[in-house]
């Protein structure tokens, strides 16, 4: 496969979201050297409330999973498949 200039502006910009991203998880949230904001209400019961949810609903657990294979499945498809050639 040829490289073109699409190509390495794609390589270029993953570099540097990559180097950004590193960046924002290493540093300190500014707002956070203000200290917490404070809480409107307790969201230590949403976790478990939230799980017992979804697997009381199976169907749509499975669902979920269904779709992001087969999406994962596309794009692997999309990212390996043969240019034309000629």
């Amino acid at each position: 496969m040829e490289a073109d200039s699409l190509s390495a502006a794609g390589v270029v910009v993953t570099v540097v979201l990559v180097i950004i991203f590193a960046v924002m998880v290493g540093t300190v949230f500014p707002l956070q050297a203000f200290g917490s904001p404070p809480k409107v209400f307790d969201p230590s019961f949403l976790g478990e409330n939230i799980s017992l949810y979804l697997w009381s609903m199976r169907v749509w657990d499975l669902t979920v999973i269904a779709l992001l294979f087969f999406f994962s499945a596309l794009g692997c498809i999309a990212m390996f498949r043969m240019g034309r050639r000629g």
